[in-house]
């Protein structure tokens, strides 16, 4: 076939020059230019390619999310990121921006390898469109980055793993207490009720930690989010509890395990910022659906 054998490639397949590679360029063609009965030869070929690439990658990620999972001393923290990192890849909103390139939750993308992905995504998954590998060259064709993932590829692989990490890492669950009627119809669940003052100051904490804990200064962080939420202002963490009580939660709840028994006050200029944002985001909700 002259497609496996790179003297041809499709339309919607990207292609590389190579200063180094004298030949010229193969033409470019569509699907009605192939032998018919060529045409699923060169499609399940395709389709093999593809699922070897998806095969690779993914390998790859189960095993290094793995690795760090095991030796992770905040798993529930390690998993919250992974999660939001790629959850946000798979069904957030194109961004706006003029950026030729963007750090898109710590992986650095092109806009147009971004919007395929977004593409992808909304038409295989969302939509239930067929899955089309033309953009797939043959391994002869000498034009192509093989180094390179193809968007689709990555796309695959990100939707796969997030449905991989919440298969096999689930969080733990407390049951909570029962709570006034106006609170439960109203208001997020609240796991531990013995902690926060109700669901909002939970979801405020669980915001907090992603945005504001790093695992070098982890004592320090949770210091802030305990002094912030605990504050008379917010009161989003019960007032009567210990420095020992929250340590031991985290601790409990794989969010963290702090070697100290008391975390002292500190109030970095850094982390304000995302402090006020989620004040403002929380602040009334928790306050006007306060339990004791």
């Amino acid at each position: 076939m002259d497609w496996w054998n790179g003297n041809i490639y499709f339309i919607y397949a990207k292609i590389v020059y190579n200063e180094e590679n004298k030949k010229e360029i193969p033409p470019r063609v569509s699907w009605d230019d192939i032998k018919q009965t060529d045409v699923p030869k060169i499609r399940e070929k395709q389709r093999g390619i593809f699922k070897a690439e998806v095969s690779k990658k993914i390998k790859f990620w189960k095993e290094d999310f793995a690795k760090r999972y095991k030796n992770s001393k905040a798993t529930t923290l390690l998993l919250n990121r992974e999660l939001l990192k790629f959850e946000h890849i798979v069904y957030s909103p194109m961004p706006y921006t003029n950026d030729s390139h963007i750090l898109y939750r710590g992986i650095i993308l092109t806009i147009e390898s971004l919007s395929t992905i977004k593409n992808y995504i909304d038409n295989t998954k969302v939509n239930g469109a067929t899955i089309e590998f033309d953009f797939i060259h043959s391994p002869n064709f000498l034009f192509q980055d093989k180094t390179e993932i193809p968007p689709q590829v990555y796309a695959e692989c990100c939707w796969l793993y997030v449905r991989w990490l919440k298969l096999n890492f689930k969080q733990k669950k407390q049951k909570r207490k029962a709570l006034p009627s106006a609170v439960v119809n109203n208001a997020p669940s609240n796991p531990f009720p013995n902690i926060f003052t109700n669901g909002y100051a939970y979801d405020m904490f669980l915001e907090l930690q992603k945005l504001t804990v790093s695992e070098k200064t982890m004592v320090a962080d949770y210091a802030f989010i305990f002094h912030q939420m605990k504050s008379n202002t917010l009161k989003a963490i019960h007032p009567n509890l210990s420095h020992r009580s929250f340590i031991k939660f985290l601790s409990d709840n794989k969010y963290a395990d702090l070697d100290v028994t008391k975390l002292p006050f500190k109030n970095p200029r850094k982390k304000q910022p995302t402090f006020s944002s989620l004040l403002e985001k929380y602040k009334d909700s928790i306050l006007g659906n306060q339990t004791q």
